[in-house]
């Protein structure tokens, strides 16, 4: 009877590993929670081209996002056997959620990795636009309320740099509400049509380094090493002010650890340790690679968390 038990577990044991060895056996469906050629869309798909070079295994990208994550309850239910994954934003997940624009967050889904961070927006002005520094932009908008026209969304995340100057600094803006694409901020900007402009960084890098515009400060916690003379807008006058978009690959609520340990490895592999993805990250998004485990993801998106409470101060009057 022992030697049977025995037997019995070997082959049981057997069959869990043969299983675990196979996958992914079909397709891993994979859904961006932003339209096609976003930030979050190219990243997405550049580590899945690596990833199907390393695992020679296929994976199916659907965009199914809107800007405020509302796409993502549908696949609160979706099956959790390690073939589907969602993609979208951490902050926005969490700012939609304190919006009031979701009724749910990254506990009910199974967080696997952050796989990238946006190289972030940019406060911007013309060439030829007497303001050299934020802070001089500050002070004017301060001295002269009114006067200067800024283009933007006015979704929360957009409209915070601004708010974020009037509420600290009293710095009041003219608003020219720009939600169809972040490429008319930066045109309403070359043709005059605002004084400042703001945008993600890669769309303006062409007009920056002809000499159109002058970026006066990113968005990002710290200075990009791609770009070290490019201040962030903390140190420039507005400690408040740092949004640290990062790129976040979620699974059904209760996939199996065994599948977020697989994809965690894998794809910790293509982003911190392979130069071809790395080259193609910087020439195609303008971003440095950046990568933090299953278990620095769930820190960090606690951290988001408490980072959109205290943006509802400026949010709300």
């Amino acid at each position: 009877m022992r030697l049977l038990m025995a037997l019995t577990a070997a082959l049981f044991a057997c069959l869990a590993a043969a299983a675990q060895a196979a996958y992914p056996d079909r397709p891993v469906k994979v859904f961006c929670a932003r339209g096609e050629g976003s930030a979050l869309d190219q990243e997405l798909r550049l580590l899945l081209k690596y990833l199907r070079l390393g695992l020679n295994h296929d994976f199916e990208v659907e965009n199914v996002g809107k800007v405020d994550d509302t796409d993502l309850e549908g696949y609160l239910s979706a099956p959790a056997d390690g073939y589907t994954l969602m993609a979208t934003s951490s902050l926005s997940l969490a700012a939609s959620r304190a919006r009031g624009n979701i009724g749910f967050g990254h506990e009910d889904f199974e967080p696997l990795v952050i796989f990238a961070r946006l190289p972030g927006e940019v406060i911007a002005v013309r060439a030829d636009s007497p303001f050299r520094e934020l802070e001089d932009l500050i002070s004017q908008a301060a001295a002269a309320p009114g006067t200067l026209t800024y283009g933007t969304s006015l979704s929360p995340l957009s409209m915070l740099p601004a708010t974020i100057m009037e509420k600290d600094r009293g710095a009041a803006f003219e608003y020219l509400d720009l939600m169809a694409s972040p490429s008319e901020r930066l045109d309403a900007l070359l043709e005059g049509r605002v004084d400042v402009g703001y945008f993600p960084l890669p769309l303006g890098l062409g007009a920056w380094q002809a000499g159109r515009v002058r970026f006066l400060a990113t968005t990002l916690p710290e200075r990009m090493p791609s770009y070290p003379d490019l201040p962030t807008a903390m140190e420039s006058g507005l400690p408040s002010l740092y949004i640290n978009q990062t790129s976040l690959l979620m699974a059904p609520r209760g996939t199996p650890s065994t599948v977020i340990d697989f994809w965690a490895a894998r794809i910790e592999g293509v982003v911190n340790r392979n130069r071809a993805f790395r080259d193609e990250l910087r020439e195609a998004c303008h971003e440095d690679p950046f990568f933090l485990g299953h278990g620095e993801t769930l820190n960090l998106l606690r951290q988001q968390d408490a980072e959109v409470s205290a943006y509802e101060t400026y949010w709300n009057p």
